[in-house]
C-alpha cells in the first residue's frame, strides 16, 4: 500500500486540557503528540513486503547470511544446539515492541498476520505469561508455527506501522470474525473499563468514586483483569462508548467496537501519548481525551464531570 494522506478530524477535548501535558513516556516526543492533539491532515507510512531467505528465527528475532535482527538481552545459543523445524515459507509478524506490549501485539501482529493469510505459516509468538493470546489467536482462526527455533527457506516481513487504508480493511476484517464468533446484538451501552494491575501500574486513585457514579448512570463496568475474553467481547462489540486510562486494554477495545461509537481517553499529564488515536481513526471511532493530573509513582485523580462533557464532545465528532 503507497503511502496516503488524508484530512482527519483532531480529537475531542476541553479547554486547556493540552495545557495539563508535562511529559511523555521515554523514548518519546511530547512535541510529537501534542502535534496529533491538534492535526488535520495525516500522512500513513507505506506497508511494505520485504522476502528473506536463508532465516533461522526464535524469539530473539532472526538471522539470515546477509542480515540479522536481534531482540532483547542476551543470546540463549543453547536454543540453536536443540531440535530446529524445518519450513518453506514463514511470515514474521514480530518485532521488539509486540514482543513485550500485549496490546501492540494484539493490533499490530494480529493485523500483520492477516496480510497473506495463505502464505506459509506464522510467528508471532504471545508473549510469555499473556492470559489472553491463546484465546484471541483461536477466535481470530490464527495458527502459529510450531517449535522454538525454525528455518525457514523463504521468510517474509512487513512494515506496516501506518494506519492506511490497506491496514483498515485488515482491522475490519479481524472485527467481523469477533462479530462472528462472539455476537454483538446486545443494546449499546457505555463501557468503563478498569485496569486495575495488569502492565505498568497507572492508578486512578478515586477509581471506586467514579465507578460508582458510572454504574449510577447506568454503565457497565469492564475488569480487563478477571473478564476472558468471549466476556470482553460481549460487552466491547456492542460499545457505544468506551472510557479508559491510556493502556493497552484499550487495544481489547478498539478491534471491537462499532464504527461509530465512541472512545475517550483518561491521559496522564506526565505519561501523554496519544497512540489511541490514530487507532481509532482507522477505526472508525470518534475519540476524544482527558489529560488527568498527578504523577506516576502517587497515582492520578480523574474527574467525572470532565470525562462526561469529553464523551458529548467526541460523540458529536463527524
Amino acid at each position: 500500500q503507497p503511502a496516503e494522506t488524508v484530512a482527519v478530524t483532531p480529537p475531542a477535548c476541553l479547554p486547556g486540557m493540552v495545557q495539563r501535558a508535562t511529559a511523555t513516556v521515554e523514548g518519546n516526543e511530547l512535541s510529537y503528540y501534542l502535534e496529533v492533539a491538534a492535526e488535520t491532515s495525516v500522512t500513513h507510512a507505506p506497508a511494505l513486503r520485504m522476502i528473506y531467505r536463508n532465516a533461522i528465527v526464535r524469539r530473539k528475532g532472526f538471522a539470515t547470511p546477509r542480515s540479522n535482527e536481534k531482540l532483547g538481552p542476551g543470546h540463549d545459543l543453547a536454543e540453536l544446539l536443540g531440535p530446529i523445524t524445518q519450513v518453506q515459507t514463514l511470515r514474521y509478524c514480530y518485532d521488539d515492541v509486540t514482543r513485550l506490549y500485549f496490546g501492540h501485539w494484539l493490533t499490530d501482529a494480529v493485523s500483520s498476520a492477516l496480510i497473506d493469510p495463505n502464505r506459509g505459516v506464522l510467528w508471532m509468538p504471545p508473549i510469555l505469561g499473556s492470559t489472553h493470546s491463546q484465546d484471541y489467536l483461536d477466535a481470530l482462526d490464527l495458527q502459529l508455527a510450531e517449535g522454538p527455533v525454525l528455518h525457514a527457506q523463504e521468510m517474509i516481513a512487513y512494515q506496516d506501522y501506518g494506519q492506511g487504508s490497506h491496514k483498515q480493511k485488515r482491522y475490519d476484517t479481524i472485527n467481523r470474525r469477533r462479530l462472528a464468533r462472539f455476537g454483538g446484538n446486545d443494546p449499546p451501552t457505555s463501557v468503563f473499563i478498569k485496569r486495575g494491575s495488569t502492565g505498568v501500574a497507572r492508578a486512578i486513585t478515586n477509581e471506586d468514586a467514579l465507578i460508582d457514579a458510572l454504574v449510577a448512570r447506568g454503565w457497565t463496568i469492564l475488569d480487563i483483569a478477571t473478564a476472558s475474553v468471549a466476556e470482553m467481547q460481549r460487552v466491547l462489540l456492542s460499545a457505544s462508548v468506551v472510557v479508559s486510562i491510556e493502556g493497552s486494554q484499550l487495544d481489547h477495545a478498539i478491534l471491537a467496537m462499532p464504527r461509530g461509537a465512541a472512545m475517550v481517553i483518561l491521559v496522564p499529564q506526565d505519561r501523554f501519548l496519544l497512540r489511541f488515536v490514530g487507532l481509532c481513526r482507522a477505526r472508525g471511532i470518534r475519540t476524544g481525551f482527558v489529560v488527568i493530573e498527578g504523577r506516576l509513582s502517587d497515582g492520578y485523580r480523574a474527574d467525572l464531570g470532565e470525562i462526561l462533557r469529553t464523551v458529548d464532545l467526541a460523540q458529536a465528532r463527524p
